[in-house]
């Protein structure tokens, strides 16, 4: 779902610190498993790599209003929503923003594992109170490296994904010959 805003004031009054808040409760290993595999880049992945990507993920909580990450900050690694509500902000002009909220079983930087040098084109806050499991960059492609049955899978996952975002787009991608 996206929707255009008119000014930055709509969004968050007084951002917060981008520190996350100490976890109260933390969810049971079971329900994180159930959790990560609910989200569709990793839905029907082998059990043996939901448990990879739990052991090299932190579980972090954030407030209401929080941001998670800031425009133009180095993609440092795939954020998954694991409950919660964020919103990724584009700003399109001075005076138009552009919304999108992702809900629970989304992701965002899921292409950090691609490029260190990738810089994020969007603004993300908590909506709502938030729980995110964060798998860092570094620990994601070393797992890439040393599993590659998990990579194989997970790169045709961000290939279709990427795919789709992009037949939503309506660009075409088909082959035209020279004239």
């Amino acid at each position: 779902m996206q929707e255009k805003l008119s000014n930055l004031d709509q969004l968050v009054s007084e951002p917060s610190a981008r520190t996350p808040i100490p976890i109260a409760t933390t969810p049971s290993h079971e329900e994180l498993l159930t959790q990560i595999a609910s989200i569709p880049l990793f839905a029907e992945l082998l059990p043996v790599h939901l448990e990879r990507i739990m052991a090299i993920g932190q579980c972090l909580n954030f407030s209401a209003g929080q941001m998670i990450a800031t425009k133009g900050e180095s993609v440092d690694g795939v954020h998954l929503i694991v409950r919660g509500r964020v919103s990724k902000t584009f700003q399109n002009s001075p005076a138009e923003i552009e919304r999108q909220n992702l809900p629970s079983g989304s992701c965002f930087g899921e292409l950090a594992w691609a490029d260190s040098d990738l810089k994020r084109p969007y603004d993300v806050y908590c909506e709502e109170a938030c729980e995110v499991l964060f798998v860092p960059q570094a620990s994601l492609r070393d797992l890439m490296f040393v599993d590659r049955e998990f990579a194989h899978e997970l790169l045709w996952r961000l290939l279709r994904r990427t795919m789709r975002r992009l037949a939503n787009y309506e660009i075409d991608m088909t082959p035209h010959s020279a004239p």
